[in-house]
């Protein structure tokens, strides 16, 4: 059954039918039938929200390409790091975004077989998913970011740009690189090492310099090598960072919206010193909202830092609630940052920009209002 014979309003009825993976393998086909795809898809295409890289450096390189949604992941592509497979079926190739690369049809992973190179068996295999096989592509380890690259932007033209790209990599590398993909909203960094054996994280600088401002990073991680206080890194519009020493040097220069601190230590001088650089207007000017959770109760603190710091609102009348919508929102999140209800505050002073502060139990919340003092107090019933 030869699709092309078919009207356009069957082509697309068929199509609308088929799963994501289903419809990448089917454009690989042709330039004719990628252009199609992409023409009859355009409105399901824009309904897609995030297209994520999942890459593990654990045992050996893996990588998934998914589609992330609500009740379901449904998976584009897997690469993974393969040597002396067992025979299969020979290569062909196709055009990758102006990339010659080499692909397989296989019936499972036992029957891939790598191909070639010198006198090395070991290759970089891509599969992708189809309905009764998969598809494999295959590269050599020094050709990996290449590939990788084609296959991006392949995927980016196939699907738009409408959808965020994010990279998201478990590691138990000191030295971490970042491949440089066009149109990456986010990455999320995780490392292997249990509490005691986490050492410092060093990211390249050049993947921040030489790419745009990311929209969101998370970490998971022991420490983080120190930038430049001009690097990009701290231009971030949201960073999520769980258990990082020299915390306080990454907020010292933190230049975006909205930071969540997870697993630090912190002495109530430090809420001080942050909330006068704040209120001073000298720092954090793009701040909406920032908290902190010690795992350890502030309750020993609080008096200390608000009396050094805050104004209060009258207990006998009830504060307004602070909340924003969150810049990176998880699948399964809720879409707003945590409520602030209390009544101390603080005011800017090179605007009268009113921010509320709340200690709570082992929490600390920060948020910014875009109001002024006397527009803020006019809000409390």
């Amino acid at each position: 059954m030869k699709l092309s014979k078919f009207p356009y309003l069957v082509q697309k009825e068929i199509l609308d039918e088929m799963e994501y993976k289903n419809l990448f393998l089917l454009s690989l086909v042709s330039r004719n039938m990628k252009k199609l795809i992409k023409t009859s898809q355009k409105k399901r295409f824009k309904s897609i929200s995030h297209i994520k890289y999942e890459c593990s450096r654990y045992d050996s390189n893996t990588l998934v390409v998914y589609i992330p949604f609500k009740d379901r992941v449904d998976f584009i592509l897997e690469c993974f790091d393969a040597e002396n497979i067992a025979i299969g079926s020979g290569p062909f190739q196709l055009d990758v975004s102006g990339r010659l690369i080499d692909f397989r049809k296989v019936d499972s992973v036992g029957s891939l077989l790598p191909l070639v190179y010198g006198s090395s068996t070991r290759c970089l295999l891509f599969r992708i998913h189809g309905v009764h096989q998969s598809t494999i592509a295959s590269s050599s380890p020094h050709k990996y970011e290449f590939v990788l690259e084609s296959i991006h932007n392949y995927i980016m033209d196939l699907f738009g740009t409408s959808m965020e790209y994010d990279w998201k990599m478990y590691t138990n590398d000191k030295k971490l690189s970042i491949p440089q993909l066009q149109n990456l909203s986010g990455c999320a960094i995780i490392q292997y090492q249990n509490f005691v054996d986490w050492v410092e994280l060093e990211l390249e600088e050049h993947f921040f310099s030489s790419s745009p401002v990311l929209k969101w990073i998370h970490m998971q991680i022991g420490s983080l090598k120190e930038f430049s206080p001009d690097s990009k890194f701290y231009m971030t519009e949201s960073i999520d960072i769980f258990k990082i020493d020299g915390v306080l040097d990454l907020l010292r220069y933190f230049q975006g919206r909205q930071a969540f601190l997870n697993a630090c230590r912190y002495e109530s001088s430090d809420f001080i010193e942050f909330v006068k650089r704040w209120k001073s207007g000298n720092a954090f000017q793009k701040l909406e909202y920032f908290y902190c959770n010690d795992h350890c109760s502030y309750e020993s603190m609080e008096n200390e830092v608000l009396n050094a710091v805050a104004k209060y609102i009258d207990t006998t009348k009830k504060p307004p609630t602070h909340t924003l919508p969150l810049v990176h929102v998880c699948i399964d999140n809720k879409p707003n940052t945590n409520p602030i209800t209390s009544y101390a505050y603080v005011v800017r002073e090179t605007d009268g920009h009113v921010a509320s502060i709340l200690f709570q139990e082992t929490m600390f919340r920060f948020g910014v209002w875009d109001k002024t003092e006397e527009e803020f107090l006019a809000m409390v019933e």
